[in-house]
């Protein structure tokens, strides 16, 4: 799956102003970097409006929507056994490698932002598939996805995993976009389909 999605992504560059962002030395990723309040220093917001995000994202739609990885998905997705954890892992997979593609200039503050709205896509196409998801499973697999980066990073997540199965599934899907995933294609699936940008 990586694969199709590297390539997918792989002739796609983000745009001139996601470019301009700093991007995150090695040990900031590792170490976490320190939290901000306010905008970056170069004037961008700290939410879905910062360009490398937006840059992120778009190059996530357009490997999904216009370059066919969405079918691919959908083939994995209705055939699987576990689709709470490939579609984590998936979600997982899309995270980074838009994140690589857009030279680590998604602030590490928006990472998990990034990663909520790739898992609601991943939903998205589930959803569209036919499987049936429950909010409760999309905090399931945002909680394999946060155990997963974190024991990537070389942690032990036995204290974090035995910490958020005391949080409420609620609180997982707050994270998630706070609703289930609809049933209807996604803007920009709708968008993409359309011949639009």
């Amino acid at each position: 799956m990586a694969g199709l999605l590297q390539q997918g992504m792989a002739e796609q560059r983000p745009s001139p102003q996601a470019q301009q962002q700093p991007a995150r030395p090695p040990q900031q990723m590792q170490q976490g970097a320190p939290s901000q309040e306010a905008p970056t220093q170069d004037g961008a917001p700290m939410d879905e409006s910062h360009p490398a995000f937006e840059a992120a994202v778009q190059l996530a739609h357009t490997a999904l929507y216009e370059q066919g990885s969405a079918d691919s998905i959908n083939q994995i997705l209705v055939s699987t056994e576990d689709p709470v954890s490939q579609m984590a892992d998936i979600a997982y997979e899309m995270t980074s490698i838009a994140d690589e593609r857009t030279e680590g200039a998604v602030p590490d503050e928006l990472l998990i932002l990034l990663a909520a709205n790739m898992l609601n896509e991943v939903a998205d196409i589930a959803t569209a598939s036919g499987v049936e998801l429950r909010p409760a499973d999309l905090a399931n697999a945002m909680k394999q996805m946060i155990l997963r980066f974190v024991g990537e990073m070389g942690h032990d997540t036995r204290q974090l995993q035995a910490a958020m199965d005391e949080i409420p599934p609620e609180e997982f899907d707050r994270m998630t976009g706070g609703a289930a995933p609809a049933a209807q294609q996604p803007p920009m699936q709708e968008s993409a389909m359309q011949g639009g940008a």
